[in-house]
């Protein structure tokens, strides 16, 4: 950080890189490859909704054909629930096996 009369000049990347610090077990799990944390899986939000109204986003002057859009597809909520009507194999599966198991 440089001090004028005026201004405060502020560098964030040099204050980043001169804060940087690895302890040694971060150090050595990084130089042999290995993650701290192994990630685990992906977790997707539904939007929850009641039926015949669904979340819409449109544009000004464009409501109808968005309300048109919407009403011709399926959210991810009614498509897990016709999913799992429709597929009782679907029903024991776990939310984050479903892609590996009925979509492959």
């Amino acid at each position: 950080m440089v001090l004028s009369a005026v201004q405060v000049q502020y560098n964030e990347i040099s204050n980043y890189i001169d804060a940087w610090y690895d302890s040694a077990p971060k150090a050595i799990r990084r130089w042999l490859g290995s993650h701290m944390h192994d990630p685990s899986h992906a977790v997707m939000r539904l939007h929850v909704h009641l039926p015949n109204q669904k979340f819409v986003t449109f544009k000004d002057g464009h409501e109808e054909e968005a309300l048109k859009a919407a009403r011709s597809r399926q959210t991810m909520l009614e498509s897990w629930f016709q999913l799992n009507q429709s597929d009782p194999d679907a029903q024991t599966l776990l939310d984050t096996d479903i892609p590996y198991n009925i979509l492959s």
